[in-house]
């Protein structure tokens, strides 16, 4: 059965958000260029979307949605939740500061408000994804979980503002970072550091999954769409 044109036409402008959001970053991607590439006016493009950033929050979750399908593809399941969240946090978080996509890393870092945004979602996945460990989120809990996912952050730009390319150097942060936050999310928890790092993707699956990734969000679609290029195509 066929879409209803509206949903079809959103979706459509989505998927050249995507494309240009890869190509010239977060600033650069205005809604005149993104209406240019959809095929349809700025008026259509604001209409369903009149917040900016709600295209980078869609833009984020399916950059964790191919992360998480390379993930599966790839059999790199665990038993254990947390090993998961790890496995997929390495796809996710070198995908973004890989020289494919470290220009729109910059930009978004630089937006308060947007990091919020980003951060809250990202956490509010963690959290979904251990839900059989879920404990009630007090607001104590909350700041402690955004300091230590915005402290890795912080080492994410330097790492891209420094030209890095071995990604080997930002895992024992991100280690740190999961385990903190792991610690904040659950009543009891037997993961440990060590396991962690024993489960720490080799350099030439991480970037065999960049380009997964990369790949995915270039064409524009999300993953499961095919949808036309361009609204009326």
């Amino acid at each position: 059965m066929a879409k209803p044109k509206n949903i079809v036409a959103r979706n459509t402008i989505l998927s050249a958000a995507r494309r240009l959001r890869c190509q010239y970053g977060y600033d650069k991607t205005s809604y005149s260029l993104i209406a240019k590439e959809a095929g349809c006016t700025k008026t259509l493009v604001q209409q369903y979307f009149p917040q900016k950033a709600m295209f980078y929050l869609d833009f984020n979750e399916c950059l964790r949605a191919y992360a998480i399908q390379f993930f599966r593809e790839r059999g790199l399941q665990h038993k254990e939740r947390e090993i998961d969240t790890f496995v997929i946090g390495q796809i996710y978080y070198c995908s973004l500061i890989s020289p494919r996509l470290s220009h729109l890393f910059r930009d978004i870092i630089r937006d308060r408000d947007l990091m919020r945004l980003v951060e809250d979602c990202n956490n509010d996945w963690m959290l979904g994804y251990l839900e059989t460990y879920r404990q009630i989120i007090t607001k104590q809990v909350r700041y402690s979980m955004i300091n230590s996912i915005g402290g890795l952050y912080e080492v994410l730009y330097y790492f891209v503002n420094n030209n890095e390319t071995d990604y080997s150097i930002i895992m024992p942060f991100m280690i740190n970072s999961n385990y903190n936050f792991f610690q904040y999310s659950k009543t009891e928890m037997q993961i440990t550091k060590a396991r962690m790092r024993k489960h720490q993707l080799g350099s030439d699956l991480l970037e065999e999954a960049i380009e997964y990734v990369f790949a995915g969000l270039s064409g524009g679609d999300a993953p499961g769409q095919d949808l036309p290029e361009r609204i009326g195509a």
